[in-house]
């Protein structure tokens, strides 16, 4: 009887499958939730009353000035007057800001809806002279040719991020939910109009799928932290985005609708580490209208069939949110779940605590080579154009990485940073990709590693989205001890800390070794290049005195002249990311090629 009961009221519940379990909060789980409630205030991450205040009367305002811009156009198009008064127009938020768990002093994403008569071409060339003419206004820039045209601005010290649909309708009613439906409120839309209003369809979707808003929020705060601070939140660089992460977590309070936020977050990571991907993760099944968008559909579209870990937004039409992930991505996401899981588990036993959880990741101890993209502008107003074309394409090197068959692992650190010292230009970015190698069966192969054309290829693909002289693109190679020079102070306890921990290891490992070294075979330029520090090369004690300095260089002048290098691997067995140094041929230009031990 009590069986039956659990079934008929797990039918009330959202998702795509029954509840895995009805359980309520225990007391122990109540008071876990007051300890992360309180933990999050302390960490003062997220948003104040009052912040989240100056936000709605920012977009409240934001809003009237649209409207009576709005007006204009109508008049000025021969709407009658009386008429005109009424058309109307709604900003509608979404994403963090809408779900209620945006960061302290993060932009807001926004969307203007408005009557049919508005053209898109209308609201980037004349909206932003409105919006310039309030000493509110700052920073303004209208990116009308983006996958999703957007106009950025801080108003009133928001940063906001506004997008613009135009709906098949007369007017905006005051009341008009974006959620119902579907056929009316896309009909003939264009697709760019769909991506800008969707935003927000997705955000209110999520919220109405899960079965408690305000538990769903407490457990979503923890898990954007940890994301974050571990590294893997970023769409744009082939991680999760703030979508994604609010999807899974939602699938997750499906299974679970009545835990509280501390089990939500320890069935978060159990139930994705043993996730069978690439089966998609959905909120709802969706009946499509009678529409004909292109939406994911691995059956009839190739390349949907190959994305790695798909999480399908729940409104029509459906969309991969995490169609950029790699296989080098994804990998790392899922070590990062297990050992959430881990320490979530030891959690539940008294043996760790929520603050473990949340430790930042020294991204620099994971890998022993590294890439570093170094983009310059002349003006600051050209960087930030710039940064952001560059940061974009970053996950296409990861992919170009990721074919050469001697890469296990291309690894771009989520973290950009600028000017290191005083010899940098003015305005710079810098993103950091770490390497790490396959492991090898024959000890004495020789391995090539050569990424010369992959950088080359990157740079001139830059180069064709931009050709101004006053943008710069660099790419070098660093060992870990040489990252120094890369990064700003504030960054450099990190690298003494790896340092740290790893000559310990790497002590225990050296007592533990009796072989004796074997006699080199590299000629005195081989062995400069690959910093062999063996008294049998001058060359080679020259290059010791600086060891891992970064001396291969693609740039976007000399991409074309470089060359390939060869490197020679050592029979000494070392881990799956080998620890060898930079080779460059004496004879050419320098061009970025790695020694990869075997192992």
């Amino acid at each position: 009887m009590e069986d039956t009961s659990q079934q008929q009221q797990s039918r009330l519940y959202r998702g795509v499958t029954s509840p895995l379990s009805l359980a309520g909060p225990t007391e122990d789980d109540l008071k876990e939730t007051r300890y992360l409630e309180d933990m999050l205030i302390r960490m003062e991450v997220f948003e104040s009353g009052e912040g989240m205040m100056l936000r709605s009367s920012t977009l409240l305002f934001l809003q009237t000035l649209a409207c009576e811009w709005i007006r204009e156009i109508a008049l000025i198009k021969s709407i009658p007057s009386h008429v005109a008064e009424t058309v109307g127009g709604k900003i509608f938020a979404f994403g963090s800001y809408r779900l209620g768990v945006n960061s302290r002093g993060a932009d807001v994403d926004a969307v203007l809806v408005s009557p049919r008569f508005v053209e898109r071409h209308e609201f980037f060339e004349q909206f932003p002279a409105r919006l310039k003419e309030h000493p509110d206004c700052s920073e303004l820039h209208a990116v009308s040719d983006a996958f999703v045209p957007v106009i950025k601005m801080t108003f009133r010290s928001v940063d906001i991020d506004l997008l613009f649909a135009k709906l098949d309708l007369p007017t905006i009613p005051d009341d008009i939910d974006l959620r119902a439906n579907t056929e009316t409120l896309l009909r003939n839309m264009d697709e760019q109009c769909v991506r800008s209003i969707n935003g927000c369809r997705v955000t209110d979707e999520i919220l109405h799928q899960v079965p408690n808003p305000e538990n769903f929020r407490v457990a979503l705060k923890v898990i954007r932290i940890w994301a974050k601070k571990r590294g893997i939140y970023s769409n744009a660089m082939g991680f999760l985005g703030g979508v994604s992460w609010a999807i899974l977590l939602a699938r997750i309070a499906q299974l679970y609708p009545n835990a509280a936020p501390n089990v939500l977050i320890m069935r978060f990571f159990y139930v994705l580490t043993r996730w069978d991907w690439p089966k998609p993760v959905e909120l709802c099944e969706l009946t499509p209208p009678n529409l004909h968008f292109p939406e994911w559909d691995p059956r009839t579209n190739l390349k949907d069939k190959y994305h790695l870990m798909p999480i399908i937004t729940p409104v029509y039409p459906r969309q991969n949110s995490t169609y950029n992930v790699s296989h080098s991505t994804k990998q790392v996401i899922l070590d990062e779940l297990e050992r959430g899981r881990q320490i979530t588990s030891d959690i539940l036993f008294k043996r760790k605590t929520w603050e473990d959880l949340l430790q930042s990741k020294n991204f620099f101890e994971s890998y022993k080579h590294f890439v570093i993209v170094i983009a310059s502008s002349d003006t600051a107003e050209l960087h930030l154009d710039f940064h952001g074309l560059v940061e974009s394409q970053l996950r296409k090197l990861v992919l170009s990485f990721e074919q050469n068959g001697a890469i296990a692992r291309a690894h771009v650190n989520t973290k950009s940073y600028g000017r290191s010292s005083d010899s940098d230009p003015q305005h710079v970015s810098k993103w950091i990709i770490g390497i790490m190698f396959r492991k090898i069966a024959d000890a004495g192969k020789k391995l090539n590693v050569d990424l010369t054309y992959d950088i080359s290829n990157f740079i001139k693909q830059i180069n064709s989205m931009t050709a101004s002289s006053q943008l710069h693109l660099n790419v070098e190679y660093s060992r870990p001890k040489g990252l120094m020079q890369f990064l700003p102070k504030s960054e450099h306890p990190l690298l003494i800390r790896k340092h740290a921990s790893k000559a310990g290891g790497a002590d225990k490992q050296s007592a533990q070794q009796s072989k004796p070294p074997q006699p080199s075979r590299q000629s005195s330029a081989q062995a400069a290049a690959s910093g062999d520090d063996s008294p049998s090369s001058s060359s080679a004690q020259a290059q010791s005195k600086r060891p891992h300095s970064p001396t291969a260089v693609v740039s976007a002048v000399d991409a074309a002249n470089s060359a390939s290098v060869e490197s020679a691997a050592t029979t000494d067995s070392v881990g799956p990311d080998g620890d060898t140094d930079v080779g460059a041929q004496a004879a050419k230009r320098p061009a970025l090629s790695l020694d990869a031990e075997a192992s």
